[in-house]
C-alpha cells in the first residue's frame, strides 16, 4: 500500500506520542507546517480514518473534559509503513513541479494589459509571502529553534527569493522594460500554423479575449495582417512581393481569402498597432467569419470550373470577343491576361 504525503506525515506525528485529531491539527498550526506544507484540517481527519481502516494506526477512547476522545496509535504494521514510506520520499527521483507554471503557459491567451495587472497581484503575494518567511526564519535562528525546522524555513526563503525574481523578469518584459542583452523574448506573441489552429477559431480567441494587436499570415509569398482593437477587428492589409497597393476591394477579397488557407505561419503580437494606410474594418469578429465562410462557399462553387489555382487559361482560337459582352473593368483586365501561359494565381 502507498501512503500519501498527508498520511506520512500524520503517521510520522504519531510515532512522537499518541494523539487525537485536534491535537495533530494544533501541533500542525503551532509548528508552522503549514508555511511549507499544504495540509488542511479535514485531510488530517481523512487520513486518521484512511490509516486506521489500513491497520496502520489504531484507536482508543480516553475521557478528557468530559466528552470521550479517540487517540491514536501507530500499529508495528504502520511503522514500518512509515519507514518505507520515507525510503520512498527522501530518495524519490521524481521532478519538483510548479501547477503555477501552467497560468504562464496559457498567459498569451490573456489581453497585455490584464495579464500584467494578475501578474502584478502575484507578485505583490509573493513579496508578502517572503517577508513572513524570512521574519520567521530569523526568528527560529535568534531563539535556537529546532535545527530541522530552521533548514525547511531556509529553503522556503531560497525558493521564495526565486519565485520573486523569476516573476520581476517576466513582468519587466510586459512592461517593455528592457532585459540583459537588450533582447525581447516575445512572451505574449501568439504564433503557430493555419495546418494546426484554423483562422475562424483564431479570431473567436482574439474576440473572446478582448485583445487588441495585429495578426499576421503569411504563405511565403504574401502577408496579409488584420489590427484588433479590444477584440474587434478594425484594420487589415495585404502585403504582395510585386509591392502593388491594392485597392479596398482586393485588400478585403484577400482577408476573405485566408479563410480559405488550410496551412500558413502566423503571428499574433499585442504590441503592434494598425499599420499606416491600412483599410479600415466596420465590422465584428462575427461577421467578419461569417463573410470569410461565405467567401469560402462560393470559392467551392468556383473551383467546379477553376479546379486549380495553377490552371492556364487561353482565348479560344482567334475568334473575336462578342460585341454584345457585358464586362466590369475588373473582368475586362482579367480576360486581357489571358494568354496561355499565366496561371491563375498568376492572374
Amino acid at each position: 500500500m502507498s501512503l500519501t504525503k498527508n498520511d506520512l506525515l500524520v503517521l510520522g506525528l504519531l510515532l512522537d506520542r499518541p494523539m487525537h485529531g485536534y491535537e495533530i491539527n494544533q501541533y500542525v498550526e503551532a509548528e508552522g507546517v503549514t508555511t511549507w506544507f499544504n495540509i488542511s484540517t479535514p485531510a488530517i481527519y481523512y487520513s486518521l480514518n484512511k490509516l486506521r481502516r489500513q491497520g496502520l494506526i489504531f484507536e482508543m477512547r480516553s475521557q478528557g473534559g468530559g466528552a470521550k476522545k479517540s487517540v491514536y496509535h501507530p500499529t508495528e504494521k504502520g511503522r514500518e509503513q512509515f519507514f518505507t514510506g520515507m525510503e520512498e520520499t527522501l530518495s524519490s527521483e521524481e521532478p519538483v513541479r510548479f501547477e503555477y507554471d501552467l497560468g504562464i503557459f496559457l498567459l498569451n491567451k490573456l489581453p497585455h494589459d490584464r495579464a500584467l495587472a494578475l501578474l502584478e497581484k502575484r507578485m505583490d503575494f509573493l513579496q508578502r509571502r517572503r517577508a513572513r518567511v524570512d521574519e520567521t526564519l530569523e526568528r527560529d535562528r535568534a531563539t535556537g529553534g529546532q535545527p530541522l525546522q530552521i533548514a525547511i524555513l531556509e529553503h522556503a526563503a531560497a525558493c521564495a527569493r526565486m519565485e520573486v525574481q523569476w516573476l520581476s523578469g517576466i513582468i519587466q518584459h510586459l512592461r517593455g522594460e528592457e532585459m540583459e542583452g537588450g533582447e525581447y523574448r516575445g512572451l505574449m506573441l501568439l504564433t503557430g500554423d493555419l495546418h494546426d489552429f484554423h483562422l475562424p477559431d483564431l479570431i473567436k480567441l482574439i474576440a473572446s479575449g478582448k485583445h487588441s494587436g495585429t495578426l499576421a499570415v503569411s504563405d511565403g509569398a504574401s502577408t496579409r495582417t488584420l489590427s484588433f482593437h479590444e477584440g474587434r477587428p478594425v484594420c487589415a492589409t495585404s502585403h504582395w512581393p510585386d509591392g502593388e497597393v491594392r485597392d479596398a476591394d482586393r485588400v478585403l477579397n484577400d482577408v476573405y481569402d485566408l479563410f480559405r488557407w488550410q496551412e500558413g505561419p502566423f503571428t499574433f503580437d499585442q504590441r503592434l498597432e494598425p499599420q499606416a494606410g491600412c483599410l479600415v474594418l466596420n465590422t465584428s469578429a462575427e461577421d467578419l467569419i461569417l463573410a470569410g465562410s461565405r467567401w469560402v462557399d462560393n470559392w467551392a462553387a468556383i473551383q467546379q470550373i477553376v479546379p486549380s489555382s495553377s490552371t492556364v487559361f487561353e482565348h479560344r482560337g482567334e475568334r473575336s470577343r462578342p460585341e454584345n459582352l457585358d464586362l466590369t473593368e475588373e473582368e475586362r483586365r482579367v480576360l486581357d491576361t489571358l494568354d496561355g501561359l499565366r496561371d491563375v494565381s498568376a492572374v
